[in-house]
């Protein structure tokens, strides 16, 4: 009966998937396309964002050229380093906050699947009054969000291609997902070069999902 249920529920979403409008993102792919980046929110005459990422992201330097592509478009920008393994409420808020403290008008997510569902639901506050609890589950995302881009740094999570976040309840100690079309991201790019500096370790975990 387990099995047949969970089919069922296989199906149900496989039939849900092809009735929603997911919208696809704009992709630039191939070595040093992150180059692209200011491009991409020129033409949205974006002229600040907010970079969502984690510590581990910084200390392997990886950012350099992302920041060095900003900075050669005139693009100002406002660092988020504090996203933790498993995204929490709180990092969201956090998020949130320096967002609207530095008039950001887009969110770049750079970095494995925690720093994307994080910026997702950064991007899904800045827009929506809602609590993140209050947008669990399914299509309770009501308005679109800022332009978000997605570079990931490494193969496996898909985040940059999904429309879910799952963040993390400290309170409850709980993790839960959001589900809305609207989260999936505006723009993504796919730069190969992002994921040479990696710790082995890294790359073998993420790389198994491929």
């Amino acid at each position: 009966m387990i099995t047949v249920y969970y089919r069922l529920r296989h199906l149900a979403f496989n039939l849900l998937a092809r009735i929603i409008n997911i919208p696809l993102p704009t992709v630039k792919c191939g070595s040093n396309s992150t180059a692209t980046i200011a491009a991409i929110l020129q033409e949205k005459a974006l002229e600040k964002v907010l970079i969502v990422t984690d510590k581990g992201i910084i200390n392997t330097g990886l950012t350099g050229k992302l920041l060095e592509a900003l900075n050669s478009g005139n693009i100002n920008y406002t660092l988020f380093h504090k996203v933790e393994p498993n995204p929490s409420i709180e990092n969201v808020e956090e998020g949130l906050s320096l967002y609207r403290q530095n008039g950001c008008q887009g969110i770049i997510a750079f970095g494995g699947g925690s720093p994307l569902d994080c910026a997702k639901m950064i991007a899904a506050r800045a827009t929506n009054k809602k609590a993140v609890k209050k947008m669990k589950g399914l299509f309770k995302v009501r308005h679109r969000l800022p332009f978000l881009t997605a570079i990931p740094t490494t193969a496996g999570t898909g985040s940059e291609a999904t429309i879910v976040a799952v963040i993390s309840d400290r309170e409850n100690k709980e993790k839960f997902s959001v589900i809305d079309p609207k989260l999936a991201p505006a723009a993504c790019i796919l730069d190969p070069q992002l994921t040479l500096n990696l710790p082995p370790h890294l790359t073998a975990e993420t790389a198994w999902m491929l």
